[in-house]
């Protein structure tokens, strides 16, 4: 029991050490403060329910001026929180800070808030309470199956739908509804953001060995995929599932980098068990837990040969995985009509707008009835082209860099869906930074965290019914990401920096075997 103590008492003088540390710079404290912001401006109608607490807590929330008032807290919160992430960057010239004690940090103010820039944890909460009354979240109608608070709790549109996700993320928020003790309002809101802050949690304490195994700086890679706003705002601030599926990865790479390969096999199955896309994980984690026999000991066909056996194999662990987690979930199969759902409302995927485009031309001509199918078309082209896509850069880099592969599959699964929402570039921005992240990458990755940030900062204002502020507040970020570019390009301290600071193209530890 002593010893027990002695070592909890040296790693609280450790943590505290790091967290005394972490608030000595202004930064820090700036991005705290910018998180605050963020959390009041998210007291507003943009994305509450319409049964929320909130409404008898704060009066006059729907006027006009508390309207104002609150999306110009969000603006000047993104605004300061992208300041801080990019002064945070990880300088050769300067003591680094612990990103991790960082986030922590970050996370606190909006902790106990409603969801950020998203109402898809109410969604979360209702379907795990109709888990819990023994009703089918797969079936006709949704969460409308069982009326009452948690159902008003989610927006129309998602109201009378199939559950869209996999039936381990189901489970998740069934076991966050039963933890939160059947509450609806703390069940949405403070139980699934501790899933998502637990969720990164994992992600941070695994990345750093992934990086140091491709010969990337994990001060660098910890910026990136945890501190960037993206992942405060989205994945911690909304509260989305996106995280757990994400940490499943991580700790599959992990595992996998220990050798233990039916264990990573395994974890790929539970992430693509809260989401699809995540089952292209396997193909880096049977890789890295498997790798073929140096050049010397094997020809080049022996070893792409042995690669792909090996790949088969994991893949074949990794489904037979994923039907016992979905027999244990005891959900059926119904997430597979559920599929479909996320494409039944207009986003930002490349196939949908330039569907939605052919479509106002062909109108435009009177085609109206080919106008009507042009979205469709074009999402299935798409998905077409995503499989040969994933299938092209298997045979590119797969056989040597497979978490390369596995960070630019995801860019090609986000680009080439039927939608498109600002978290999911998270899915590939917790990967890239293990790939060639370069100067040129991270400045154009940066360039990439800016427009998703006004993108979503327009969205909150429409929905705050705010549009004019919303536009005024998307060029302020537009306009920030210019200046910061400008600041990035003057400054010679990735010209200086030691080589640890830049992954080289081709550093011997990203080749596999």
């Amino acid at each position: 029991m002593d010893l027990w103590l002695a070592q909890m008492h040296a790693r609280w003088l450790v943590v505290s050490g790091l967290v005394r540390e972490a608030w000595a710079v202004p930064a820090v404290r700036r991005g705290m403060l910018a998180s605050l912001l963020v959390a009041l401006g998210a007291i507003s109608p943009a994305y509450l329910p319409e049964n929320s607490p909130w409404y008898d807590l704060v009066p006059f929330l729907t006027t006009n001026p508390v309207r104002a008032l609150t999306t110009g807290l969000t603006l000047f919160g993104v605004i300061m929180l992208a300041d801080a992430w990019f002064r945070l960057r990880p300088r050769f010239d300067r003591p680094q800070v612990d990103m991790r004690v960082v986030v922590a940090l970050w996370t606190l103010p909006m902790l106990f808030g409603p969801p950020v820039f998203s109402d898809d944890s109410y969604a979360y909460a209702a379907e795990g309470w109709l888990i819990h009354n023994a009703v089918d979240p797969y079936g006709v109608g949704g969460v409308s199956q069982l009326p009452g608070f948690w159902a008003e709790q989610v927006v129309p549109v998602w109201r009378y739908t199939a559950a869209p996700y996999g039936p381990l993320a189901l489970q998740v928020n069934h076991l966050v509804v039963s933890l939160f003790a059947l509450d609806p309002y703390w069940s949405a809101t403070l139980g699934m953001r501790l899933v998502s802050l637990v969720s990164m949690v994992v992600v941070a304490a695994c990345l750093p060995a992934l990086a140091q195994r491709v010969g990337a700086d994990p001060a660098v890679a910890l910026w990136f995929a945890i501190g960037n706003p993206i992942v405060m705002l989205h994945l911690i601030g909304g509260a989305h599932n996106d995280a757990l599926m994400l940490a499943l990865l991580v700790l599959a790479l992990w595992m996998a980098n220990k050798g233990r390969f039916l264990v990573g096999c395994t974890l790929v199955a539970a992430a693509t068990a809260v989401k699809i896309p995540a089952i292209v994980g396997v193909v880096a984690v049977a890789l890295i837990a498997m790798p073929p026999p140096p050049a010397g000991r094997a020809t080049t066909f022996q070893r792409q040969f042995q690669a792909a056996i090996v790949v088969a194999v994991g893949t074949i662990t990794s489904l037979l995985a994923f039907v016992v987690i979905s027999l244990a979930c005891g959900l059926g199969w119904g997430w597979i009509e559920g599929l479909n759902v996320p494409g039944m409302v207009f986003t930002i995927a490349p196939t949908t707008l330039m569907g939605s485009a052919a479509a106002e031309v062909l109108n435009v001509f009177g085609q109206y009835d080919l106008a009507r199918r042009m979205v469709r078309i074009f999402r299935q082209v798409g998905m077409i082209i995503t499989v040969f896509g994933v299938l092209y850069l298997y045979f590119r880099h797969a056989f040597r860099k497979p978490i390369d592969f596995l960070a630019y599959a995801l860019i090609a699964i986000t680009c080439g869906g039927p939608a498109l929402h600002p978290w999911y570039l998270t899915w590939w921005g917790t990967f890239l930074p293990l790939t060639h992240f370069n100067r040129r990458a991270i400045r154009i990755s940066a360039w990439g965290v800016v427009i998703v940030l006004a993108y979503s900062f327009m969205q909150f204002a429409e929905r705050n019914e705010m549009m004019v502020l919303g536009l005024i507040g998307a060029a302020s970020i537009i306009w920030f990401g210019w200046t910061n570019d400008r600041v990035w390009t003057r400054d010679n301290e990735f010209n200086s920096a030691p080589a640890r600071m830049v992954v080289k193209a081709d550093h011997p530890r990203q080749h596999v075997g």
